[in-house]
């Protein structure tokens, strides 16, 4: 009798010591799974620093570009300025050739 619980108790142990062994593979795994998550998190956070960066790129060639069409429209208008002034100045010569030609004919 006292055989067969020392069976028992070797039996329940060896039980015990195969129940744990299992639960370490599991742990093992559920690592592995884990460490697998955070190398396609990294690889992620990488392609994401890349994305950033292209659009800081963006941002940069859109502030240069909005700066020189800040520039031809300043030239633009003054260029329509100027052309005013000399439309203003040719009425007015055609007004005083119109008026000279008017007295003398």
């Amino acid at each position: 009798q006292q055989q067969q619980q020392q069976q028992l108790v070797v039996a329940h142990g060896t039980d015990y010591f195969e129940d744990r062994a299992t639960m370490v593979r599991q742990v093992e795994a559920h690592i592995v799974e884990v460490g697998q998550i955070f190398a396609q998190l990294s690889t992620m956070v990488a392609e994401q620093g890349d994305m950033l960066n292209r659009i800081d790129q963006n941002v940069d060639d859109v502030v240069a570009n909005v700066d020189i069409a800040h520039n031809n429209l300043l030239k633009y208008f003054q260029s329509v300025s100027s052309n005013r002034q000399l439309l203003v100045k040719m009425v007015v010569a055609l007004i005083f050739f119109i008026i000279v030609f008017g007295l003398f004919m």
